[in-house]
């Protein structure tokens, strides 16, 4: 994987929606694999506009920042084609980046469904010499111009740091995101390597939890209940991105 990676305490979606489109304005300016500044693709008489997929609609970050792309775009001088709907299936997001880039498209801004998989998407993309940005998940390969999304180590050591400035000694859990998404990784080995640094008297017990694509009530909500013997809990909510079924399993000790 290549790009720079931009990261925000803040995560938020305005945030990421500027970069983003600052970024795709600045790398999409003549970067082109023939040199001659029209990137590739079909004559749909949308060339030179930039493409937004988005990986899913039924979460209110994915809405708000949808509703922020337009504004955004507009601020930076960027003209977009409307956003695409990737509907929680990698498969459709690869072929929305192929329908994009036969549109002519100058740049794409593309929120990866699955970190492996959108290599395909990626590959396709540079071949015609068209940058991407990808936004909230890192691709595990492939080119990008750069990589927009929250610090998820900030958010594992927040959680560390509140439970531990509450709980001072027993068990907690740790209710982790997808294992399967770079965040979900980042933010679980975060948590963990906290407590056991700054936090000797807890005991880290850790249910894995996969994303789910359907709607589902806000992460506060969601979290599994502690073990009749813990006296904390942390959950990061399931990757939003994932096609992944939901399946808690037991707690874990660390």
């Amino acid at each position: 994987m290549t790009g720079t990676t931009a990261r925000f305490r803040s995560g938020t979606m305005w945030t990421a929606a500027l970069t983003a489109c600052a970024a795709l304005a600045l790398s999409a300016c003549g970067s082109t694999k023939d040199g001659s500044g029209t990137a590739s693709g079909g004559g749909s008489g949308e060339s030179g506009k930039a493409g937004v997929i988005l990986p899913l609609l039924t979460s209110p970050f994915w809405q708000a920042y949808n509703g922020y792309v337009p504004r955004m775009a507009a601020e930076e001088g960027v003209g977009t084609l409307k956003t695409v709907n990737s509907n929680s299936d990698p498969a459709q997001q690869i072929t929305d980046i192929n329908n994009q880039l036969n549109q002519g498209v100058r740049g794409l801004v593309v929120a990866p469904l699955d970190s492996a998989a959108i290599a395909a998407g990626l590959a396709q993309a540079e071949r015609k010499g068209v940058p991407v940005v990808a936004v909230d998940v890192a691709p595990e390969k492939g080119k990008v111009a750069m990589i927009v999304r929250a610090n998820n180590v900030a958010y594992g050591e927040k959680a560390c740091d509140y439970l531990g400035g509450t709980v001072k000694k027993g068990k907690v859990v740790q209710i982790m995101g997808d294992l399967a998404s770079v965040n979900g990784r980042e933010r679980s080995e975060a948590f963990r390597a906290c407590v056991g640094k700054k936090y000797p008297g807890l005991k880290v017990l850790e249910v894995p939890r996969s994303g789910s694509p359907t709607p589902r009530p806000p992460s506060s909500t969601r979290c599994s209940t502690p073990t009749p013997t813990s006296r904390g809990s942390t959950c990061r909510p399931a990757a939003s991105t994932s096609p992944r079924p939901s399946r808690p399993s037991s707690p874990r000790e660390c």
